[in-house]
């Protein structure tokens, strides 16, 4: 096994020429595996290029170039390995894990790019909107003026039979008023945290107290779809 530890040597131009058979077998059979490996276990993610230099039975030596300089760097293996074949198929298996968070990563990429091409502001539903925001006006109506309410007189009595008085639905409709200015609040909270624009902070947080929940649930898939 001692054949295949750490061979290299410089070269002329001051570059490390891989000497080591099975470091040169590796970088062979898999030119992209390298690269992959030194992103996601070494922690180089903007390396242009990168080689094998050198192998043993607990990890590889590693040479990543960014730009023009050369970055050495060592990967453990998840387990000693007493043979070329055993060294074989765990490059292979983390070469594999190693490609496969490249491919998460770029997805996860993507996504956040298309939220952020998304509309950073959604209207409640128009039935929510309507039941809420219809909802408070009623209530203050009934609560505040003895005015017949036409087709919506049927409210009074449901507000005598709810809230015992007229004054009992203004005690509601003022709770009510600060639920929304609360929500409010919250609302401009989560905008702030998911870093959109004050335009967008300002209208999710207006609309919030206008509408209460309808509108801070619409945010909610906002902020969880980033």
């Amino acid at each position: 096994f001692s054949d295949i530890f750490r061979m290299s040597h410089l070269t002329d131009n001051g570059e490390e020429e891989v000497v080591d058979p099975l470091a040169k077998e590796l970088n062979e059979q898999n030119p992209k595996a390298a690269k992959s490996c030194v992103k996601h276990f070494a922690g180089v993610v903007n390396a242009d290029d990168c080689k094998i230099t050198s192998v043993d039975e607990k990890g590889f030596e590693m040479r990543a170039r960014i730009g023009s300089k050369i970055r050495p760097a060592r990967i453990s293996f998840s387990k000693k390995c007493t043979s070329a074949e055993e060294i074989k198929a765990e490059f292979v298996r983390m070469a594999s894990e190693a490609e496969t968070a490249s491919e998460q990563r770029k997805r996860l990429k993507e996504q956040k790019k298309r939220a952020a091409a998304a509309p950073q502001f959604r209207f409640p539903t128009p039935i929510e909107a309507l039941l809420a925001g219809g909802g408070m006006i009623l209530l203050a109506m009934v609560a505040f003026t003895d005015k017949d309410l036409g087709p919506f007189q049927w409210a009074r009595p449901l507000n005598n039979t709810l809230f015992g008085s007229q004054k009992g639905s203004q005690y509601v409709f003022y709770a009510a008023a600060v639920a929304h200015i609360v929500e409010g609040a919250i609302a401009w909270a989560k905008a702030t945290k998911a870093k959109l624009s004050l335009k967008d902070r300002l209208l999710w947080s207006f609309q919030t107290v206008l509408f209460g929940f309808p509108s801070l649930r619409q945010l909610n898939k906002l902020c969880a779809a980033q």
